[in-house]
């Protein structure tokens, strides 16, 4: 009779082990892929190391002062129902430093889409003219910092299309302004997966 008990005790403690362990494992696997599955949504969304990191790879592949997110052979998503950011890194050449000016002149793409950026623009803070929303910074040689040139806080309703920016850019030495080549930005407003909505 005492060794019935004392073998259901070590089955339910053993039991318990087992339990314990795979809540364990499965909570580590489920906070490992929603890392893994959050960080690759939306390289514009947050500033964080993934857009250091495309920004660097496309200054690799291309010479110039600046290179912008969605200026590369990949087109960059906009992920609805989020304020979405689009990030330039600029490497000055200047000794003293330059003032930056990025002005956005266009806007092209899906009718639907481009007739309501601007009210994306007016609603994340900027102007609602196209023409009339610009940026400027003040970059030091050595200063690799990722600028927001451009808020837009897209609608949680927005169906998918694709949108093109054309930005205008001016360098600013001592008073002196010249205008350098414009940059055109390719990106793709589609939409989170529900699945991907709930974790992340």
């Amino acid at each position: 009779m005492i060794l019935k008990k004392r073998g259901a005790m070590e089955l339910s403690i053993g039991t318990i082990v087992i339990i314990v362990l795979a809540m364990t494992l499965l909570i580590l696997g489920m906070v490992f892929v929603r890392s893994i599955m959050c960080g690759a949504i939306g390289l514009t969304g947050d500033m964080n190391s993934q857009v250091r990191a495309e920004l660097n790879k496309m200054f690799g592949s291309t010479s110039g002062e600046i290179s912008c997110i969605g200026g590369g052979e990949d087109i960059v998503s906009l992920v609805p129902g989020k304020l979405n950011k689009i990030h330039c890194q600029i490497k000055s050449a200047e000794t003293e430093g330059a003032t930056y000016e990025f002005q956005l002149e266009e806007v092209n793409g899906d009718d639907y889409l481009k007739n309501a950026v601007k009210n994306w623009i007016a609603d994340a803070g900027g102007s609602s003219n196209i023409g009339q929303n610009s940026e400027e910074f003040l970059v030091v040689p050595g200063d690799e910092e990722p600028k927001v040139i451009l808020r837009m806080d897209i609608p949680d309703d927005t169906g998918a299309g694709n949108l093109y920016f054309r930005f205008s850019i001016t360098r600013r030495v001592d008073g002196q302004r010249t205008p350098l080549s414009d940059k055109v930005l390719d990106f793709e407003v589609s939409r989170v997966g529900w699945f991907r909505a709930a974790v992340c």
